[in-house]
């Protein structure tokens, strides 16, 4: 055979085996992006109808994020009618997908790639049209295309990405195209990251002597972090979401900023940082709510129960390790209660359970769960009266409020076919 029938040849096989691969990148472990264009979302077994459901939901949390308050270019007060606006840049529309993707894959859905061949036919076809070339998928056992995303408790990582700037222009998952957004029911906005109102928050750890002066029936919380994190200063916010029955003190506060200190300089990723932090709280449950104030936990969190004189020690928490714990030794709380004989001897670990959830308020969405830890009964999961993500349906907002993007970015790279 001539050699340049030959290279003819082998450019058409290079040709259609681009074709033929998915159009989703095979992303790192980063919760502010999304799985790049040509995505769909598959959960086995589920309905069409559910799949809207789960899309209208996750929209209306998306829609919820302050994505566009705090930015010191939209004017205080005009967030609701310059909402649209606001929204139309780039950045927040990737941030808006990225934040789709993490609430479907926190809540039980698979990412699902099509090749860049179909991806690029599905980019011309409408949302009806789109809806029906997606309908059979939905619901599949080994899905049509390959899965590229599944939850993995990524936020329990050092090395995940989570404070990063949203990417470029993305297109939006077909999913999500295929759904009337105009349905979506009405997210609402909070103050604060907490279902408490009236919360009374602190930084400040109390010594040793501090603690011993404690009356007997405060509730004490200890916990521990190390590692330096991917910032500087880096820890959680621990906030109570259910008040102890009967609970009308306004002693102690209601929820603790737990990290290691803040310096002017980060430092290495190996300088293993650490602070062992105790703090006199209100009795009731408490959920690490997120991570600084970037990475919202509001579809899933662990959280502990302390009552009235007790004293728990929440663990020892590594934010740069690989596995985040925590490590339920008890060493760090009896060090921190030597000169309190009645609460070292009292001292117990938290029993953690897995799956509170609050009303989504920070920049990017997600769950974290406790490898192991039972998860809470669905009455305790959240304060009345603030929904979960499935319980509410409210006012519709327009589908105008998110802007449709039909361009992507970035190189595409295979990944393997049905794999999680």
């Amino acid at each position: 055979m001539p050699k340049t029938t030959l290279a003819a040849a082998g450019l058409a096989c290079l040709f259609w085996t681009i074709l033929a691969t998915p159009s989703a990148a095979q992303r790192k472990d980063d919760l502010t992006r999304p799985t790049e264009a040509g995505t769909y979302f598959n959960r086995p077994g589920a309905t069409v109808e559910e799949h809207d459901d789960a899309v209208l939901m996750c929209a209306a949390h998306a829609r919820g994020m302050p994505q566009a308050s705090g930015s010191p270019f939209v004017p205080a007060g005009l967030v609701e009618g310059a909402f649209s606006a606001a929204i139309a840049g780039a950045e927040d529309r990737a941030r808006f997908q990225a934040n789709m993707e993490n609430c479907m894959v926190a809540t039980g859905w698979r990412v699902v790639a099509v090749s860049r061949q179909e991806s690029g036919q599905m980019n011309r076809l409408n949302r009806e049209a789109v809806a029906e070339r997606i309908a059979p998928w939905i619901g599949m056992e080994t899905p049509h295309g390959w899965i590229v995303r599944t939850f993995e408790n990524e936020g329990a990582r050092g090395d995940t990405v989570w404070g990063a700037l949203p990417g470029g222009r993305q297109q939006r998952q077909f999913s999500v195209r295929s759904v009337d957004l105009g349905r979506t029911p009405r997210g609402g906005w909070a103050p604060v990251p907490s279902a408490i109102s009236g919360v009374r928050l602190t930084s400040d750890s109390l010594t040793p002597e501090q603690l011993a002066a404690l009356p007997p029936d405060a509730a004490v919380l200890v916990v521990k972090v190390v590692g330096t994190g991917r910032t500087n200063g880096e820890g959680f916010q621990i906030n109570r979401h259910r008040s102890w029955p009967g609970d009308t003190s306004m002693s102690g506060v209601s929820g603790f900023y737990a990290g290691v200190r803040w310096t002017m300089f980060k430092g290495s990723s190996r300088e293993r940082r650490e602070a062992l932090i105790a703090v006199a709280v209100r009795p009731g449950d408490y959920r690490i709510e997120s991570r600084m104030n970037t990475l919202d936990f509001c579809l899933g969190s662990p959280s502990v129960r302390i009552g009235p004189g007790e004293t728990v020690f929440m663990g020892t928490f590594d934010i740069a390790g690989e596995v985040l714990g925590p490590d339920m030794a008890l060493a760090p709380a009896q060090e921190m209660l030597v000169v309190n004989p009645e609460r070292l001897a009292a001292v117990r670990p938290a029993e953690w359970r897995n799956g509170s959830v609050s009303r989504c308020n920070l920049t990017y969405l997600y769950a974290l769960e406790i490898p192991g830890a039972p998860p809470l009964e669905p009455s305790q999961a959240v304060e009345p009266p603030v929904e979960t993500e499935f319980q509410s349906r409210m006012a519709v907002r327009s589908e105008d409020d998110v802007e449709d993007v039909s361009s992507t970015t970035g190189d595409d790279v295979p990944a393997e076919p049905n794999t999680p």
